[in-house]
């Protein structure tokens, strides 16, 4: 009986996933189906809002997924059909108090991101565009968010991010800057 717990207990933690990080940022965009965002579910289109999401939060701005939803849908193009656009993204962290800047030469970015604190990183991950955030944890080193789905802790410097994760060299980033 005790070892039928025990195992049943084994099984319980390692099948059972969350879209949220322990802290509490968004890591699994592909478990956010209960978050409907324009004329689809967020594992399809998500993944702006869930990188405002997680900026916000490594801001320490407190949030909710339902306010930062609410706040980017009516930018939607086509109900969201090509996901949200970077100069929404801008406007809205923004409008939260957040002083951003956009950069957008790909061969610039790698510097931009090393003196930032945290950001938004867009590239093409393979064949479609993807939103995600990051945070300083170090000298050099970034804590990145919803890049690999479920992944607790990313940690990279950003020309190695760069280097594995990004398919076009058509690279923008949105820093925060103190």
């Amino acid at each position: 009986m005790v070892w039928s717990i025990i195992i049943f207990e084994v099984f319980m933690t390692v099948t059972i996933r969350s879209a949220f990080s322990s802290d509490g940022y968004i890591i699994d965009q592909s478990l956010t189906k209960e978050f409907r965002y324009g004329s689809f579910s967020s594992p399809y289109n998500g993944c702006g809002w869930i990188a405002c999401y997680n900026l916000l939060l490594a801001s320490g701005i407190k949030t909710s997924c339902g306010e930062v939803i609410a706040a980017l849908t009516p930018t939607l193009q086509l109900g969201g059909l090509i996901g949200t656009r970077m100069r929404h993204v801008q406007a809205y962290l923004r409008s939260k108090g957040l002083n951003v800047q956009l950069t957008k030469k790909s061969a610039g970015i790698i510097s931009v991101c090393e003196k930032a604190d945290h950001g938004i990183l867009w590239y093409w991950d393979g064949l479609e565009p993807h939103f995600i955030a990051f945070t300083r944890v170090g000298d050099g080193t970034f804590r990145f968010f919803n890049a690999v789905e479920g992944e607790e802790n990313h940690i990279s410097d950003i020309r190695s991010f760069l280097k594995k994760h990004t398919f076009v060299p058509c690279v923008r980033v949105l820093t925060v800057i103190k």
